[in-house]
């Protein structure tokens, strides 16, 4: 027997619904923030470069942030870096606050832009490694966070621009919200035990504590501790370091290609959709979110169907480029409505699958490490690819950008074809 059996007698119950709360909020969170600097881009009272360093500051720290708290969680644990990027970010929002037109502002940005970058990497891990093996649906779900999260965003949105009467920008309940919202997860994460996974690989003595008090939160009487019998990392490495390698660089260009046309459908949706007033921007784009979520919960499916992880990426991402295609050729205001959100629904499929199975190809010892690389990837193509693509159209019109975003989604779907479907080595315990 390995570890997993040990999670699968104690079972899904209370514990993992904290763990999945805690991550699905932490999603939520990061989510808001990044969308309330597009809000805030327009209503900022400063120079064009002030205005321009908002979301670079941002990304910039986002990306340092991801790298080095998912190389640090691979040597002091997930649990623990997981809490202090809640108190980062609280810390962040405050600095806002207290500094809402300066240059100090955008020091605020980049430190809240260093604990998002901890939450948007060790969520998926911190799950992975909390939940039994037959629950592995559950972190494919956890990509709704993304799709609920803009909705969120695109509805406040909505209703500052309605009914917003104050002095003050609206955007700044933005920002109170989501500083509000980090000091709660301070509290909430507290309650967190650290990865048994992350305990396991590490031959720490805490192990069966761990194991122990999650079946007590599930209220599970019937758990029998074990003694395990810890591998040692190298011999995995050694015999599957060709194999890992190989799949590594296939999903760093699998990131990139499919990552690019997301990010520039985001940035460039007010110009993809026929000229309407503000209203109907945000209800549009609030559906058009809307339909990515039934995408994800497609995805949990068919990921554990005979289509496995290759096949439902293949699936999303082929059929994304039919419909980003489709956005290149003369349609009504109807069809561009209908075809755009068949296309978020698609893109859902494929981007909320790579995501879980990015996160199960890894062995426990480099899994932070691994994935970690993998976000930054995606923060990078948030960072080059709208500012690209926005000089080309500029140059060229925003026609050929449907053109070379479709052949992006193609190039995900060869490289996502090229990787070996496989899960590392499992420990045995001995009872």
């Amino acid at each position: 027997m390995c570890i997993n059996d040990a999670l699968e007698e104690i079972g899904w119950g209370k514990y993992q619904e904290l763990v999945y709360s805690n991550c699905f909020l932490a999603i939520l969170l990061a989510t808001l923030w990044m969308e309330m600097v597009s809000l805030l881009m327009h209503d900022y009272e400063g120079e064009y470069w002030e205005i321009f360093l908002l979301p670079v500051c941002l990304n910039f720290g986002s990306l340092i942030g991801c790298y080095l708290q998912s190389f640090i969680t691979d040597k002091v644990g997930r649990a623990s870096i997981f809490k202090l990027s809640a108190i980062i970010s609280s810390f962040g929002g405050l600095w806002l606050c207290v500094f809402p037109f300066s240059f100090m502002f955008h020091i605020g940005l980049c430190i809240i832009g260093f604990g998002l970058g901890g939450d948007m990497v060790i969520s998926y891990t911190l799950l992975l490694e909390s939940i039994p093996k037959s629950k592995i649906n559950q972190l494919t779900l956890l990509n709704m966070g993304w799709n609920i999260g803009i909705s969120f965003f695109i509805f406040t949105a909505l209703i500052i621009e309605l009914f917003w009467v104050f002095n003050s920008p609206g955007w700044m309940i933005l920002v109170w919200v989501g500083t509000l919202s980090a000091g709660f997860l301070t509290y909430y994460r507290s309650r967190l035990l650290e990865s048994p996974h992350y305990l396991y690989n590490r031959g720490d003595f805490r192990l069966d504590g761990v194991l122990i008090k999650i079946a007590e939160i599930n209220e599970n009487k019937d758990y029998i501790p074990r003694v395990f019998l810890r591998i040692q990392d190298k011999n995995v490495f050694e015999n599957d370091h060709e194999k890992m390698l190989k799949n590594t660089i296939l999903l760093t260009c699998e990131y990139f290609f499919a990552n690019t046309p997301y990010y520039c459908l985001i940035f460039f949706m007010p110009d993809i959709l026929p000229d309407c007033n503000d209203y109907m921007l945000y209800t549009v784009m609030f559906l058009q979110q809307l339909s990515g979520i039934p995408g994800v919960i497609t995805a949990s499916y068919l990921i554990n169907s005979p289509f496995g992880p290759k096949y439902t990426r293949l699936l999303g991402f082929t059929v994304s480029a039919v419909f980003m295609f489709s956005l290149s050729l003369p349609l009504n205001d109807y069809l561009i409505f209908v075809v755009s959100c068949a296309l978020f629904y698609f893109l859902s499929i494929g981007l909320s699958t790579l995501y879980t199975f990015s996160q199960e190809m890894y062995p426990t010892a480099i899994r932070g490490t691994a994935n970690g690389w993998l976000c930054g990837i995606s923060l990078i193509t948030g960072c080059i690819g709208p500012v690209l693509f926005g000089q080309i159209k500029n140059m060229t019109g925003i026609t050929p950008i449907f053109y070379i975003l479709t052949v992006s989604f193609v190039l995900a779907a060869v490289f996502s074809f090229g990787i070996v479907d496989y899960t590392p080595k499992k420990a045995e315990y001995i009872n």
